[in-house]
């Protein structure tokens, strides 16, 4: 049951109501496209599997015209990536957050996986120092009635600009990295996390995107591309000194 849209999102999320609870989907048709969906599916695994903590998420197969757009449009047949609803805040990039955080480490993971698949839409700053910070993707669940915990999430843009992939694997820009993150930013958590994707297997990379479902349109040549991007992307990375990651 569609419990109402979500305003203001690229990919036009809706809020539903489901068997086992209260979740967030995003479908097939939505106006950032399929890639979108991939990029989802790729960032919040790569964030699950580096130890970040992520909104538990799955794959529901839906009819076609099962959502309609704010602009009258219908989604179509295929596959959504919807995760649960979780209690919490999102940012308003205040530092009163941080009294409450008990997940300090994740500040600094979420800011190497962000730049390891070049997701550009929570933090930004081009060589001019022209920034884009988008507090909308920096969420804090609800731990406890006086704790909070960092999530990671919103990866609409992962390995992508406008296309799946037209990004550069020697990006030498860090994103995601808040210059309030600055007092937060762990150069040991950053080698540790460094050397984790480095080490990522390639079997570990196509396990994940196997689970893609075939009506995303991702051929095995696609799939190919992906792994090989995040294995160079990666390695370019680590051989980088981990100071380049702080904020300023």
């Amino acid at each position: 049951m569609v419990e109402k849209s979500i305003s203001g999102a690229g990919t036009h999320p809706f809020e539903v109501l489901t068997d086992t609870g209260r979740g967030v989907i995003k479908v097939p048709g939505n106006p950032q496209g399929t890639d979108s969906l991939i990029s989802e599916f790729l960032g919040t695994s790569l964030a699950k599997a580096i130890g970040l903590q992520t909104f538990p998420f799955s794959l529901l197969n839906l009819s076609a015209g099962a959502f309609q757009f704010s602009r009258g449009s219908d989604s179509k047949p295929g596959h959504g990536f919807i995760s649960k609803f979780e209690k919490g805040i999102v940012w308003d990039g205040s530092s009163r957050v941080f009294e409450r955080l008990i997940n300090f480490e994740d500040i600094t993971k979420l800011l190497v996986l962000d730049t390891w698949v070049c997701n550009f839409d929570r933090y930004s700053s081009d060589i001019g120092g022209k920034e884009h910070r988008n507090y909308d993707n920096v969420f804090f669940k609800h731990q406890s009635s006086d704790r909070l915990q960092l999530i990671a999430m919103d990866f609409s843009f992962a390995l992508t600009r406008s296309t799946l992939l037209d990004v550069l694997v020697d990006d030498t820009h860090i994103y995601g990295n808040f210059p309030e993150f600055k007092p937060y930013f762990n150069d040991s958590v950053c080698s540790i996390c460094l050397k984790t994707i480095k080490n990522f297997s390639r079997i570990s990379l196509e396990t994940i995107i196997n689970k893609m479902p075939v009506d995303w349109n991702i051929d095995q040549g696609l799939k190919d591309k992906v792994v090989e991007f995040l294995e160079e992307r990666a390695a370019f990375l680590a051989s980088r000194p981990t100071e380049i990651f702080k904020p300023e």
